[in-house]
């Protein structure tokens, strides 16, 4: 038998695919919850069920996103597997957890030993949870304030 018609060649590759399709739907959800993020949008809708009309800022975008980039739709949602669509609450969590550590990392490196000012602002909605709102303003090494 030759060796690219190996059991573990053919798996290598299919493992090497895997990996690639799942790279792309990491990077896809990334860039959409960074921009929503930024943009100070919630990321969750109240249905996010495949025959609502709006299903939430984050799925939304994602669909727009792979509009248009084949790469990206052969893998996103409806074509990736139900365990791997990467648009679920629990990871959406962790991909903001992650964004807001590295923003953190870039502050205080940016910050450094400088005099920095932090606002925190509690207040509570119509339905009685608090929303709490940290402010962090400091000048950079440029001059600028942040």
């Amino acid at each position: 038998m030759k060796q690219s018609q190996s059991i573990s060649a053919a798996l290598c590759k299919q493992s090497e695919q895997s990996k690639n399709k799942y790279r792309t739907r990491l990077e896809a959800s990334i860039d959409c919850i960074t921009f929503l993020i930024r943009n100070g949008l919630a990321l969750c809708g109240h249905d996010e069920s495949e025959d609502s009309d709006n299903r939430g800022n984050f799925v939304e975008l994602l669909e727009f996103h792979a509009r248009g980039r084949e790469i990206i739709q052969r893998v996103m949602l409806e074509n990736a597997p139900r365990n791997l669509q990467l648009a679920s609450l629990d990871i959406q969590k962790d991909i903001v957890r992650a964004l807001s550590i590295e923003v953190t990392k870039e502050i205080l490196r940016d910050l450094g030993d400088d005099y920095f000012a932090i606002l925190v602002d509690k207040a509570r909605d119509v339905s009685i949870k608090e929303q709490m709102v940290v402010v962090i303003c400091y000048v950079d090494g440029s001059g600028y304030v942040v």
